[in-house]
C-alpha cells in the first residue's frame, strides 16, 4: 500500500440502511493510516445498533500484551486482547474487513 507522505489516510464508510436517527448515521467504519504507513487504526463502530465497537490498532497503549503494540478492542474500549492481524498493512486491512463481514453475517445484517 502506497501511503502519501504529506497526510494521513482516513476513510469513513457510513452504513445507512435502517438508520432512524442522526446518531445511528455516525460513521461506522473508520480506517486510518499515518503518512509513514507504520501506524494504523481500523475501527468498526456499531454502538447505536449493538452497543459494540471493534478496533485493531498499533498505538503503544497496551505494552503488556504479547502482540504489542498491536492490539484488538473486542466489543468495547475496555475489552482489549492480543491482535491476530498480519504485520503487513494491506493484509491486516483485508483481515479486519473480513472480520467485519463475518460478524455482520453472524448478526444477520
Amino acid at each position: 500500500m502506497s501511503v502519501p507522505s504529506s497526510s494521513s489516510i482516513i476513510v469513513e464508510l457510513i452504513y445507512p440502511r435502517n438508520c432512524a436517527s442522526i446518531f445511528a448515521m455516525a460513521p461506522l467504519l473508520t480506517l486510518w493510516v499515518n503518512p509513514a504507513g507504520n501506524r494504523y487504526s481500523f475501527h468498526w463502530e456499531h454502538r447505536a445498533k449493538r452497543g459494540m465497537i471493534h478496533r485493531c490498532d498499533n498505538a503503544p497503549d497496551f505494552p503488556s500484551l504479547g502482540t504489542a503494540p498491536k492490539h484488538f478492542h473486542n466489543g468495547s474500549e475496555f475489552q482489549v486482547e492480543e491482535s491476530g492481524l498480519s504485520d503487513h498493512l494491506e493484509t491486516a486491512l483485508r483481515e479486519f474487513l473480513n472480520f467485519v463481514r463475518a460478524k455482520l453475517a453472524e448478526f444477520g445484517a
